[in-house]
């Protein structure tokens, strides 16, 4: 069996797959930049965002994402992945316009680059805001 060292990139999660002996968890890779758009809701409505600022955002990630960057199944629900009669491998299968949406990070660390993000909800700006118009406050 092949050694396998993933674990959870969100703050505060303490996923690892090491760790996992009865393989309950899955761990996803970020999606492609400007691969898709997914719609955001919050008090002010739903927005179109791109797919991976989505997670980035949802996720307080304070960090430039890499590809060995992995978020846990921990923090998808049960709608977010394929119905084991749909699949064939192992494992589950992340749809792909699934947000992270369970056991989401609190706050954001004082240097976190997303505190000082500005915003634009114009067609194909890609200027986001926290605090304004995302609709979060610390």
């Amino acid at each position: 069996m092949a050694f396998n060292n993933n674990y959870c990139c969100v703050p505060e999660c303490k996923s690892w797959a090491k760790k996992d002996t009865e393989r309950q968890l899955t761990f996803h890779r970020f999606p492609e930049a400007n691969a898709r758009k997914v719609y955001i809701e919050n008090e002010m409505g739903k927005h179109l965002m791109d797919h991976r600022k989505a997670w980035i955002l949802k996720l307080k990630i304070c960090k430039q994402v890499s590809k060995s960057m992995k978020v846990c199944s921990l923090h998808f629900n049960k709608d977010d992945y394929f119905h084991k009669g749909l699949m064939k491998q192992r494992g589950r299968i992340l749809k792909k316009t699934a947000v992270p949406s369970q056991r989401l990070p609190v706050e954001l660390g004082e240097n976190c680059r997303l505190n000082k993000m500005v915003v634009c909800w114009a067609p194909g700006c890609n200027h986001y805001n926290l605090r304004e118009t995302y609709g979060l406050s610390y």
